[in-house]
């Protein structure tokens, strides 16, 4: 008996030290709207497309081990033609950060947030997202899709329309196929299989490549300041 409650008490300390709030939104995108994303904290952002005409967001959120989850929360609005949905932390910050006395800095980080996503999209549909921690990965992406990071990198495995991928710190690595492609650094460096034909542009600062794929029928414009691109053959 003495055992059995050691070993039931630390299930439930464990239990306790790994909470999570899970969130799950569906929300039904009608007369193929835009849609922005703006997820402020993340670790990993999962992005999908699929045939249902609905968007879908899973957020697996911690936030100190659990002691503050009930701050975080998805805001969603619908405008004329974009369906918008952002990350929320309420008072968190302003309860539980505290603040430099230098003039520019924002609130510090007492706060450890661990955020984890899941989005899927319509096919065919131009998404934004927006992030600036959160690493994004893709799979399989049919639309349009534009990137706005700040540390998080980029990795796409295959794609059926435009992409427009910008990162400050983080890299990009993507498969490239059929394309027109333009991509650029400032102090990063840009490295690509042997077999892809580029053109590079000499520059003062940075490197900057372009290339033309098979068609060609999908444009690439990738961006990353101090992180480097990698640019894989399918």
């Amino acid at each position: 008996m003495k055992n059995l409650i050691i070993i039931l008490f630390l299930s439930l300390l464990s239990t306790g030290l790994f909470a999570q709030k899970v969130t799950e939104k569906n929300i039904a995108l009608k007369n193929n709207k835009n849609v922005f994303v703006n997820l402020k904290f993340a670790d990993d952002i999962e992005i999908k497309t699929w045939d249902k005409q609905e968007v879908y967001l899973k957020s697996t959120v911690s936030i100190n081990k659990g002691k503050f989850d009930d701050y975080f929360e998805l805001n969603i609005e619908e405008k004329a033609n974009t369906l918008v949905i952002e990350s929320g932390y309420g008072n968190l910050f302003k309860d539980h950060g505290w603040k430099s006395k230098k003039k520019n800095d924002d609130y510090s980080n007492n706060i450890d947030i661990d955020a984890q996503y899941v989005l899927y999209v319509p096919k065919r549909v131009e998404l934004k997202i927006k992030s600036i921690s959160g690493d994004t990965n893709i799979k399989e992406y049919e639309g349009v899709l534009i990137t706005d990071l700040v540390g998080g990198d980029i990795t796409v495995e295959k794609y059926l329309g435009d992409l427009r991928l910008k990162t400050v710190s983080g890299d990009i690595d993507i498969k490239i196929d059929n394309a027109s492609l333009t991509a650029k650094t400032v102090s990063g460096e840009i490295y690509s299989d042997e077999s892809l034909s580029l053109k590079a542009e000499d520059k003062l600062v940075g490197q900057k490549v372009q290339g033309n794929f098979k068609s060609g029928i999908y444009k690439l414009n990738l961006s990353s300041v101090s992180g480097n691109i990698y640019l894989r053959k399918m």
